[in-house]
């Protein structure tokens, strides 16, 4: 297939284990965690996406959820456990 000479480099595991991208920044528990679960299941699934092209979707969905901490706070969505050398990496 073209294009696709690059992500052959990429391992299988790289795909389907995409939970270690939530480590840093993503609440052990609650709605954003679930959703995020479920957004890795997803992406692990799609086997159209390059691993790099799930990773940035996983990163795109952590700058939305930094930019919303105010509004989650309030609403007691579970974003409170962020620390602030991550926002600080971003």
């Amino acid at each position: 297939m073209e294009g696709l000479e690059e992500e052959k480099k990429v391992s299988f595991a790289d795909h389907v284990f995409l939970e270690t991208h939530l480590e840093d920044w993503c609440p052990e528990q609650g709605p954003i965690r679930h959703f995020m679960e479920l957004v890795c299941v997803g992406l692990s699934r799609n086997h159209w996406l390059t691993a790099q092209e799930k990773n940035d979707h996983i990163l795109w969905y952590k700058d939305y959820f930094l930019q919303k901490k105010e509004l989650i706070k309030e609403l007691g969505a579970g974003m409170v456990q962020l620390s602030t050398s991550v926002e600080s990496s971003s």
